[in-house]
């Protein structure tokens, strides 16, 4: 990438968040909460990949 156009795409950025820094902390929670959310997904999905895991699972649903 060239460096002026690295340059103005990070001054972009610096602008708008002093111009709207409510929209830059809706956007940055957005990010982080669906992070978090793919992250916990994927681990309970690799929680029940194991053939162990999943008949442990249905124990305790089943008990």
């Amino acid at each position: 990438m060239d460096r002026s156009i690295l340059i103005l795409a990070i001054l972009s950025v610096v602008l708008v968040s002093f111009h709207s820094p409510t929209a830059v902390l809706t956007l940055g929670a957005i990010l982080v909460l669906s992070a978090v959310a793919t992250r916990a997904s994927w681990a309970v999905l690799q929680a029940f990949s194991d053939e162990k895991s999943i008949q442990r699972a249905a124990q305790r649903i089943w008990d």
